[in-house]
């Protein structure tokens, strides 16, 4: 992937960690996140025409990097639900970092087993030259943004097999390692200071680096620079769980939406026609308002009516199916587009139907589809399978309702209200995740 064109945002499903609570509009929103970044990729390096609907199209293909940002706001606000409704349990870090691992490492360590030893194996028999990847120990160790930042140079991409996108992944084992404790040690109402104080420290660092004279990477790889839309998605989490519950949010929700949007909308302009990942008004205040963008549409679509259109596209079974697989579609697509660009490339594509346009959209459907067909089978075959373990390391929270925790197994839809959704009652260690369809595999 070009380390020059502004569409280079390998982002990634950051993957949320709500075990069991089935949030069906959620499902959507991360399928919409997935889906853009797919998109982005798909789409990046693909032949350009100078007519004004190529430059739509390519410009927003340019901005739907920013699917990375909407998956932070979700992760944030997921994980701190979970960390918040289950820290008097007698298990609080154990349960919570066990079920990470059993739903993280084995697709992660699996993939890297694959991409560092399996493939290089294999085109070394091939060819007759090894092609080891260089500075792999990042990848092992979630380090991959730490050591991008460092170099300010997009890393990984090099080889047989294109790995860059990992450095999203590694912003949020980041967040999971230090989160935890800071959600164990204070109440409620400072959580949510020190949410605010984070979304002020990563726009200072961001502004901080650019002024230095630093190039875009830093800024949008590491993770003090990214955290506030992190801590967007938890300052919601926490809000809603505050006396008057989400109803408070509601309201504000659809005027931060509507403002920030626009907001967002004035920078594709000034940006000529997309949203430059490494322009420096995105680097800085652009990466704000997608945090607050993003979590306005997270509140509307978890909170919203059950008959609110936003909550009911969110809802739509399509989008909740890409929202379901979106870690593996996440982990999977990137090493897949040369791939696809080999065996099913828009040009030949083209040939046969008789317009590039025709061609190149049945390449991106193709390429999606069979990313989605890939993961489906991962999660069957390899994935769901470590899951069943997580029923030893059951939550104990206090039941607030169905997305209190990460164990509530109650579905959340319009039976509901949302201002009785968060009332607490006693401890109750959760049940085993239903395995059967799949409840939330990407998480």
């Amino acid at each position: 992937m070009s380390r020059t064109s502004s569409a280079r945002a390998p982002a990634a499903p950051g993957t949320p960690p709500v075990a069991d609570a089935h949030l069906p509009a959620l499902d959507g929103l991360r399928g919409i996140a997935v889906l853009l970044v797919m998109f982005c990729h798909f789409l990046e390096h693909q032949q350009r025409f100078s007519a004004l609907s190529w430059r739509v199209l390519y410009g927003a293909s340019d901005s739907a990097w920013c699917g990375v940002d909407l998956f932070f706001v979700l992760s944030g606000f997921l994980i701190t639900g979970i960390l918040y409704d289950s820290k008097e349990g007698a298990h609080y870090f154990r349960s919570f970092y066990m079920r990470r691992v059993l739903r993280i490492f084995p697709l992660y360590y699996g993939f890297l087993l694959v991409a560092t030893v399996l493939v290089p194996w294999v085109t070394a028999l091939v060819s007759g030259r090894a092609t080891p990847i260089a500075h792999q120990g990042w990848l092992w160790f979630y380090g991959t943004n730490i050591l991008m930042g460092l170099r300010q140079e997009w890393l990984f991409d090099q080889g047989p097999v294109w790995m860059g996108h990992l450095w999203s992944l590694a912003v949020e084992e980041q967040f999971y390692l230090v989160w935890p404790l800071i959600v164990f040690i204070f109440p409620r109402r400072p959580l949510m200071e020190i949410c605010a104080v984070f979304a002020v420290a990563a726009l200072t660092a961001r502004v901080t680096l650019l002024a230095g004279g630093a190039n875009e990477l830093p800024a949008y790889v590491l993770t003090h620079c990214r955290v506030d839309s992190l801590a967007a998605g938890a300052f919601i989490a926490l809000a809603a769980r505050g006396k008057r519950g989400p109803d408070v949010l509601l309201g504000p929700a659809k005027l931060v939406a509507v403002a920030s949007g626009a907001a967002l909308l004035w920078l594709v302009r000034l940006e000529r026609g997309r949203l430059a990942y490494d322009d420096w008004r995105t680097q800085t205040f652009g990466f704000s308002l997608l945090a607050v963008f993003f979590g306005a549409l997270l509140t509307l679509a978890a909170f919203g009516p059950a008959n609110a259109p936003w909550r009911r596209l969110c809802s739509v079974s399509l989008l909740r199916r890409f929202g379901q697989y979106s870690y593996a579609l996440y982990l999977f697509h990137v090493p897949l587009t040369p791939l696809f660009q080999a065996i099913i490339p828009a040009t030949m594509l083209a040939q046969w139907l008789h317009s590039y346009r025709i061609g190149l959209g049945l390449h991106v459907a193709l390429s999606i589809a069979l990313s989605l067909g890939l993961a489906v089978l991962s999660w069957n075959l390899f994935e769901k399978h470590f899951l069943k373990l997580k029923r030893y390391f059951p939550y104990e929270v206090r039941r607030s309702g169905p997305i209190a925790g990460a164990g509530a197994s109650a579905p959340v839809g319009g039976e509901s209200s949302p201002a009785t959704i968060f009332r607490r009652t006693p401890l109750t260690p959760l049940p085993a995740a239903p395995l059967n369809p799949p409840a939330r595999p990407n998480t």
